[in-house]
């Protein structure tokens, strides 16, 4: 294999500068330039298309004048910006994967300012759960109901784990209750915030100030921030959004329909009034397989084996994304191979590939990777088994529940989530099947376990706060369920506060 490229996250330098000089890449970041204050973003900072540290409040910048100038602009911003701080002396392979937070991201405020006074504002929503598919259903009411009114909204994908939600400025009438919409945000979104919560099952969002551009990479690893549509959601996966996967054929801040305005007027009626959706809203998001179109054929199964078995890192990649991709069910000796392997990225498109031959077999492979370190392999594993209809829970819970050492914190949460698939939703049954395995006392013993090896206690501070959210978000108040182990270890934690107080914040 030559000329390998990264079918995955961390992309190398070489690739992310391709990326940001394909056409329909600068092309579609031009546009919104020229709709938006669009920064560029690195390590947590703004920038100008001048390579200059900008600040919050400072007010917007010129955009580029051409595609050419932009493009300019970003490989500039490259050189001069990124590649001093990700090489030694100032110098990096072009085939090196860049590090955890250094990829180039393109970021725009929610609030447009003019002289230091709002101007216009995007309503943005950001759904931030343990666990990609949880961020993704939390907003999934939301989205039904904005389908039924007809507003404008764009959603997409951060790149982690969020999943992001705008309706852009555009789609606002200039007033709403006789008055200005403008200076109206925070009242705006508190009232549609609550409304959401009242009547489309949300739980728990955020607004950030400012929001990752569409198309642009994530920087923390690389992956694209890729925009959606409601009926991808079902099958959507985040492997979907890698560099050489993606197409720039969506909108985001233009384009809005015609009707965009009175719609929006008329959701924002029903939201003031308190209105009831016409029918009652359906939350929630069943899991689909994905069919893959790639032709392959068996004989090319020594071909992925001796790249599964290669030491370069890119051709084990390349050799399991295209086992994941093939239509045909791979023989589980071979994923197994790439189940073992150090990069998560093989471990994940292996554990994907179960879902094309749900054997028994391959259940028990899916359940061997329940624990997994990377968040994308868990759940993977986690739709294996729900696409598969496992109602065996005994099963489910043994994996995470037995385990005498104090897991992944996100493996419980990812878990519970999965049961309430294999359940349809039923956080009574759920809590049942907790407390019959004895799910409160296992939770315990992991903790007592911990704390007994002098485990760092902002790890078990960690612990609590998941069970603290997973107990609001099921609405689990049975003390049966995590009462042991939150009464017993959080005054451990911080012994200056109770512990039912520490769990709940």
């Amino acid at each position: 294999m030559e000329n390998h490229q990264t079918f995955g996250r961390y992309p190398t330098l070489a690739e992310m500068r391709a990326y940001y000089n394909r056409e329909d890449v600068v092309g579609f970041i031009f546009d919104e330039c020229h709709l938006r204050n669009v920064l560029p973003a690195f390590r947590g900072k703004y920038y100008d298309f001048r390579g200059n540290l900008r600040k919050e409040d400072s007010t917007s910048q010129l955009p580029p004048a051409t595609t050419r100038e932009l493009k300019q602009s970003i490989n500039d911003f490259i050189d001069h910006i990124i590649i001093p701080v990700q090489g030694d002396n100032g110098t990096v392979a072009l085939d090196s994967p860049l590090r955890k937070g250094n990829y180039l991201s393109f970021h725009t405020p929610k609030l447009m300012t003019q002289n230091g006074k709002t101007a216009g504002f995007d309503l943005v929503f950001e759904a931030d759960l343990p666990g990609w598919r949880r961020s993704f259903e939390q907003l999934s009411g939301i989205i039904e109901l904005l389908d039924d009114f007809d507003v404008c909204y764009r959603i997409k994908y951060s790149g982690v784990r969020s999943l992001h939600l705008m309706i852009p400025f555009e789609a606002f009438p200039e007033e709403f209750e006789g008055k200005s919409i403008v200076p109206q945000h925070d009242r705006i979104f508190a009232k549609v915030k609550a409304y959401f919560g009242k009547h489309c099952g949300m739980k728990r969002v955020d607004s950030p100030k400012f929001l990752r551009l569409a198309y642009s990479l994530n920087e923390d690893n690389g992956l694209v921030s890729l925009p959606l549509v409601s009926g991808e959601l079902r099958a959507f996966r985040p492997w979907q959004t890698h560099i050489h996967n993606v197409t720039v054929d969506k909108m985001w801040h233009s384009d809005v329909p015609t009707l965009a305005v009175q719609n929006t007027q008329r959701f924002l009626r029903a939201v003031f009034n308190d209105v009831p959706p016409a029918k009652p809203v359906q939350f929630g998001l069943n899991i689909l397989p994905v069919t893959f179109t790639t032709v392959t054929t068996s004989s090319h199964e020594k071909s992925w084996v001796d790249g599964l078995k290669s030491e370069t890192v890119a051709e084990r990649v390349q050799a399991a994304w295209q086992l994941m991709t093939s239509t045909q069910p791979v023989p589980l000796e071979v994923l197994q191979i790439a189940m073992t392997d150090r990069r998560a990225d093989v471990r994940w498109y292996a554990t994907e590939a179960l879902q094309k031959c749900l054997t028994s077999e391959a259940l028990k492979l899916a359940k061997d990777m329940q624990l997994d370190t990377d968040q994308f392999v868990r759940i993977s594993a986690n739709d294996a088994i729900a696409i598969a209809g496992e109602t065996r829970l005994d099963d489910v819970w043994e994996v995470v529940l037995n385990h005498t050492k104090l897991i992944q914190k996100e493996a419980l949460a990812d878990t519970m989530y999965l049961v309430e698939k294999c359940l349809g939703s039923d956080t009574t049954q759920l809590a049942q099947s907790f407390v019959e395995f004895g799910g409160g006392q296992r939770v315990a013993q992991a903790l007592r376990n911990a704390t007994d090896h002098d485990l760092e206690m902002g790890r078990v501070r960690g612990y609590l706060r998941i069970i603290g959210q997973l107990r609001r978000q099921y609405g689990l108040t049975d003390e049966l369920l995590f009462g042991q182990a939150i009464g017993e270890f959080a005054p451990k934690s911080d012994p200056t506060r109770d512990g039912q107080q520490l769990a709940a914040d």
